[in-house]
Formats: C-alpha cells, structure tokens, sequence
C-alpha cells in the first residue's frame, strides 16, 4: 500500500509539471526584413544593425546587397511578455526613423531609413595607413641620405 502510494504522487507531481515547463517555452520568432539605407544611399555590406525591445539590445544582424540594395533580415526570440512592444533598429547608436511591433510568428516588411550614420572609424583606418607608410617611408629615406652624407 505504501508503495502504491509512492507511485501514485511521483505521478502527480510529474502531471504538475509538464503545464510549468510548457508554459516557460519560447514563442515563434518575430520576424524583420526589408531594405537599409542612410541618407537616402545604400550602406556598406557587414553593416551591424543592433535590434532593441524596451531599450535592451536582443540581438544584431548584417546588411548585405541584393538586386542593387542594401537589405537586411533578422528573427527577434521573445515570449509572451514581448508581445505588442516596440521593436527598434540602430546603427552605432543612430535609430532609425522606423520601429516595429513584436508579434510571434510574424515576418514583417520594414525598410529602414537613417538620417546619416556616425563614423565607425573604420574610415579612417587606410587614410592612417597611408600617412604611416608616407612618414615610415620619409624617415628610411631621411636616414639612408644622412648615411650617405657622413660617408662622403
């Protein structure tokens, strides 16, 4: 008897835990695709576009080109709580001019368009490059015609 007991509230307390562990199961995706552009022109290629819901970054994506333009794509995981948010979309900190809601199992048409994106510094990098070589350059020849001088 007591050993059917044992049984029997293992039992139960199996079934009072499968609706908790189904409850806690991520929903489908919210999904984003469209076209990107800053200033009215298409972005580089490898643009990282950072996803936020309530001004908490969920997760980032990479533009790329297709027929000529700058597109994106990006699936936001969340649950329940996330239904109905704002979804927004930036670029080293410049959000773009649209937002989206947040809705399971959707896949959403949104261009995104910005005012212009900051420098990442990057652009700087071959300029920097050049200067060095100019100066590295400048200095070997500086040292090989003192060299010369102090042997004539």
């Amino acid at each position: 008897m007591v050993r059917l007991l044992v049984i029997f509230s293992l039992m139960v307390a199996l079934l009072l835990a499968l609706p908790i562990t189904a409850a806690a199961q991520a929903l489908p995706p919210s999904g984003f695709y469209g076209e990107v552009a800053a200033s009215g022109a298409n972005v580089k290629d490898g643009t990282v576009i950072d996803v936020s819901v309530d001004g908490k970054k969920v997760t980032s994506t990479k533009t790329l080109t297709f027929n000529g333009k700058s597109v994106y794509n990006v699936d936001v995981v969340g649950d329940a709580a996330l239904d109905g948010k704002t979804v927004e979309f930036s670029v080293n900190g410049a959000k773009a001019k649209e937002t989206g809601k947040w809705k399971s199992g959707s896949n959403v048409a949104l261009n995104l368009s910005f005012a212009a994106l900051p420098a990442t510094g990057d652009e700087q990098v071959p300029a920097l490059i050049g200067l060095a070589m100019m100066l590295g350059l400048a200095s070997v020849g500086f040292g090989a015609m003192m060299l010369r001088r102090s042997h004539a």
